[in-house]
């Protein structure tokens, strides 16, 4: 239900209903017209005035609680955004992503994997149950649900976490998780990781409502960790680049050393 379809319901939903009256009380119940009728009519317009009240009260506060969430997801993202760009520190961007993620869903924890080559290393966790996520903080590409969250095309939900084929830890399922989205981390095209969010109460994690914050939360963490990465590579040619210029003039130092030597 949107605001416009609201409006148009408080009009047409009370002139639908005297219309309604309207032609039941010259056809069908004449007789209402009369005393005591009258009273019958009078409760009938009372109770369907109180029906149509709350009925639109309820949508209201369903709108407002979307509105309330749409804008603390709006924030929550933000602030995701904000520390990702002012920050080159990843462990710094990772810890803070998953903090805001277990505020913002209500989850138990939040895991974040890096892919390396063919393999996926545990980089973050954040939660309850650490000793159960990092009993193994290495998986193959693909392996488990972090594997298959790397390799999909888009987000997915686990709704029995525990009948799962892909869970490779014991532990996890163990904890008591019901729930697990799995969240590709993408950077133009490129697979960079994945991110895991686990709950034990099947409700919190099924809102699927979740799903476009999350996706906006992995496409701000993916650019961190491409960014962490560009400025890890940059600096290392940098490194590269230093230690062959101290060397060429070493070797020329060397060089008109020895050619001093010679000439004495």
């Amino acid at each position: 239900m949107t605001l416009l379809r609201l409006k148009w319901l408080t009009i047409v939903a009370p002139v639908t209903f005297l219309a309604v009256v309207y032609v039941l009380l010259h056809t069908v119940f004449v007789s209402l017209h009369r005393f005591p009728g009258i009273l019958a009519l009078a409760a009938w317009a009372v109770a369907g005035v109180a029906l149509f009240s709350f009925s639109v009260f309820l949508l209201i506060g369903r709108l407002e609680r979307r509105i309330v969430q749409q804008n603390n997801d709006l924030s929550a993202l933000l602030e995701v955004g904000h520390v990702a760009a002012a920050s080159l520190d990843l462990s710094e961007v990772l810890a803070r992503s998953a903090d805001v993620v277990l505020a913002v869903t209500g989850a138990d924890d939040v895991e974040v994997w890096l892919l390396h080559d063919e393999h996926l290393d545990l980089a973050m966790h954040r939660g309850s149950a650490a000793t159960a996520f990092s009993a193994q903080t290495r998986l193959d590409r693909g392996e488990g649900l972090p594997g298959a969250a790397v390799i999909a095309s888009e987000a997915f939900l686990v709704d029995d976490l525990a009948a799962d084929a892909r869970v490779v830890r014991p532990t996890v399922r163990g904890a008591g998780f019901a729930t697990y989205w799995g969240v590709p981390l993408r950077h133009r095209g490129e697979a960079l990781g994945a991110i895991g969010i686990a709950s034990r109460t099947p409700a919190v994690a099924v809102d699927r409502a979740r799903l476009t914050f999350l996706t906006g939360v992995a496409e701000r963490v993916a650019s961190a960790v491409a960014n962490a990465r560009l400025h890890d590579r940059v600096l290392g040619d940098a490194v590269v680049e230093e230690r062959v210029r101290i060397a060429r003039e070493l070797h020329d130092g060397l060089a008109q050393v020895l050619g001093k030597a010679d000439d004495a």
